[in-house]
């Protein structure tokens, strides 16, 4: 257990090494936050609903994905691709620890700290405009968005990990990772609701990924706990199956095929 809180604190540490590429992280992000934000804003300006949604509604769900969105889609993961690449990955393997263990750590000090910079961000952003924030719709729907949130956190991991296990057989992962996430940014709901979408749209959405990752968990705890619950459950953990099984399939195809020389 020490070595894997070393590893945690040395994670962390690494974010104070090199300051600048995390501030400009962060501007990104708060830069994200606030187009959406004054963009909505502005459409509210004389209209008190809009494709179903009050203002105040339309407000909080932004700052709760923003929130969500560094809490599931902050990670190292796509750092495995790059080792791959390198010969490092070599050195991960035979350390004296389980690697999907030294993952995890990775991942949890990474979240740790993006989560924290992030409510820090949205508190003061918060206090600037003071937006009507809103409760919960109940507390069997912020329970629901909680197991929600952790599916989706489990499946953002793996869908990820999986997209690494490309360098296994080419160099090209750049582009594979950048096509990714801008599907995610679009479809799992970061720039506008799902739900706002033409139905036969949102539907066809619903048995892909993408929603569960952060959408779902947002709309139950605004609007309460969804009819197609059971659905939306079994849709999203069908999902966790199958990036976990493509995943692991993924990585010991690879370590067997998978060869590198040292300078």
């Amino acid at each position: 257990m020490r070595k894997y809180l070393t590893l945690f604190r040395l994670t962390v540490d690494q974010y104070f090494v090199y300051r600048l590429n995390f501030v400009l992280w962060r501007f990104r992000v708060v830069l994200n936050l606030l187009l959406i934000y004054f963009l909505w804003s502005a459409i509210y300006v004389d209209n008190k609903h809009v494709l179903g949604y009050t203002q105040e509604m339309m407000i909080m769900y932004v700052l709760l994905i923003s929130v969500l969105s560094d809490f599931v889609f902050s990670s190292r993961v796509h750092e495995v691709g790059a080792e791959i690449l390198n010969g490092d990955i070599i050195n991960r393997i035979l350390k004296p620890m389980s690697f999907f263990r030294y993952l995890l750590t990775k991942e949890m000090a990474d979240k740790a700290i993006n989560v924290s910079f992030a409510i820090i961000e949205i508190t003061i952003l918060i206090l600037i405009t003071r937006p009507a924030l809103m409760a919960p719709h109940s507390t069997g729907a912020l329970i629901i968005s909680i197991l929600q949130l952790l599916i989706g956190l489990i499946l953002s991991f793996w869908l990820s990990f999986s997209i690494s296990m490309i360098a296994f057989w080419t160099a090209e992962i750049w582009a594979p990772r950048f096509i990714y996430f801008i599907l995610v940014f679009v479809l799992a709901g970061n720039y506008f609701p799902l739900d706002i979408l033409p139905k036969p749209i949102y539907n066809l959405l619903l048995l892909t990924p993408f929603p569960y990752f952060i959408f779902a968990p947002a709309q139950t705890y605004l609007r309460g706990i969804p009819d197609n619950l059971i659905l939306q459950l079994c849709m999203s953990i069908l999902w966790v199956g199958i990036t976990y099984k493509g995943a692991t399939v993924l990585w010991k195809k690879g370590l067997k095929e998978y060869s590198f020389y040292g300078r």
